[in-house]
């Protein structure tokens, strides 16, 4: 009964929350919101040959501005964050990490990933001090050089609480944000 239960749940998972369904999902929302064509809409695999094509009046590829604000481990969001970013990186999309893990900045860093690392914090958040106005004006301050510098493309947030300072740059820059959410908030 526990296996029938395990495989279930494997195969819930590879239906319906695996890299080769949420990924086209979205690289749909990402084209949405910019000029930028990444691939056919009737690709629905990874394992197929996926097209790059770009309109002529477009740059050459999409850089995506991935922030992931997370404890110093690889667990469920760290993992989703990672097969992302690896697979978008074959089809074309630049991907950018920026985060406050250790581990996940030498995980990224080992599999050639652009990744910057800084410490991260949550306005009136659950870690001491909850009001650090300094380090909330550092964070908005960096967000906003390297989307200039990177000629970022799309913010995709890998939770909520880099909205704090990720908001604020993305409207400034109009620059699209997108956050996925891994677990219900309240």
């Amino acid at each position: 009964q526990l296996n029938t239960i395990r495989q279930a749940a494997i195969q819930k998972i590879r239906t319906g929350y695996s890299a080769h369904v949420m990924i086209p999902e979205i690289i749909s929302l990402y084209e949405n919101h910019t000029k930028i064509k990444i691939m056919e809409k009737n690709v629905m695999s990874l394992d197929t040959n996926i097209n790059v094509t770009t309109p002529s009046d477009s740059k050459s590829h999409l850089t995506v501005l991935f922030v992931h604000f997370g404890e110093d481990w690889i667990r469920g969001s760290e993992v989703c964050l990672i097969n992302l970013v690896t697979n978008i990186k074959k089809i074309g999309i630049k991907p950018l990490v920026w985060c406050n893990s250790e581990v996940l900045y030498q995980e990224l860093k080992r599999r050639n990933i652009a990744v910057k690392k800084n410490h991260f914090t949550v306005l009136l958040g659950w870690e001491r001090p909850r009001f650090n106005i300094l380090n909330f004006g550092r964070l908005i301050r960096t967000a906003g050089k390297i989307i200039q510098q990177q000629k970022v493309d799309v913010i995709h947030t890998n939770s909520g609480a880099p909205n704090q300072w990720m908001l604020i740059e993305a409207r400034k820059t109009s620059t699209p944000i997108l956050t996925q959410l891994h677990a219900p908030y309240l």
